[in-house]
């Protein structure tokens, strides 16, 4: 068997963001945008809209707002539903390059960048009664002063 993400024409890109679902110009639903393509994205909601069903959608990813419609393509029950794009803009579309750009830029980038060609340095230090304000000096967070205090 194939595998789903070989089957697609469009790679997903993990992002988290506020989405409001409209039916004819209202509200119907709110929920969680968890991933974006070019074509659509999935979206986590208790009351998924059946297949089929045609939604405008507003989401707020990465800082930038997209209106767009969609189409439901699939639904987890009391989970969420895929959603395909329909109708695109060009203003749109380059919207959605952006959100992606954005996306793949986040998940690339690590937690605690690094200089490029530095390498992390281990430390290891011995825990003796009294060694705790040795610790402390040398740069590692505060409360290590009282660790030689509680292996009392």
């Amino acid at each position: 068997m194939q595998e789903t993400s070989e089957r697609r024409r469009f790679p997903r890109h993990p992002c988290t963001g506020a989405v409001e679902i409209l039916q004819q110009g209202r509200h119907c639903l709110s929920g969680t945008v968890t991933d974006i393509s070019c074509l659509g994205c999935y979206i986590e909601t208790l009351h998924p809209l059946t297949v089929g069903a045609l939604a405008q959608i507003r989401m707020n990813l990465l800082g930038i707002v997209l209106d767009i419609n969609a189409m439901t393509v699939s639904v987890t029950p009391m989970f969420g539903m895929a959603m395909e794009f329909i109708a695109v803009s060009e203003a749109q579309e380059n919207t959605l390059k952006q959100i992606i750009a954005r996306a793949t830029a986040e998940k690339a980038s690590p937690a605690m960048p690094q200089a490029e060609g530095s390498q992390r340095q281990q430390q290891t230090f011995e825990i003796t009664e009294g060694s705790g304000t040795d610790i402390a000096a040398s740069g590692f967070y505060s409360a290590a002063t009282t660790v030689g205090e509680r292996l009392h």
